[in-house]
């Protein structure tokens, strides 16, 4: 059953369920960021994707995921930077060119 603006009821209360209430809370997304310096710095650290993976404590497909330009999250970006010795900013940018 539904009412004639189309929000749907509950056929015993007569109430639109929760979720189609006006204000209904929805959680923000995470936010995510590119890492194009992931297999730059990866690289100059001389690490192999699971040794970095183990060290940052997240999968090793999460590290070929972002090498092969996902986008990851914020925590995540810091994991990885931790375990490379930089900073987020410099995963975040542009790697240094030869």
């Amino acid at each position: 059953m539904s009412t004639p603006a189309g929000v749907p009821v509950d056929s015993a209360s007569r109430e639109p369920p929760r979720s189609a209430t006006i204000g209904a809370h929805v959680p923000p997304r995470p936010t995510t960021a590119p890492t194009p310096s992931l297999l730059y710095w990866r690289m100059q650290k001389g690490l192999i994707q699971v040794q970095l993976a183990q060290r940052a404590g997240v999968d090793r497909a999460t590290i070929q995921r972002l090498e092969a330009g996902d986008e990851a999250r914020m925590s995540t970006i810091s994991k990885l930077a931790a375990a490379l010795d930089v900073t987020p900013s410099q995963l975040q940018a542009q790697p240094p060119s030869s």
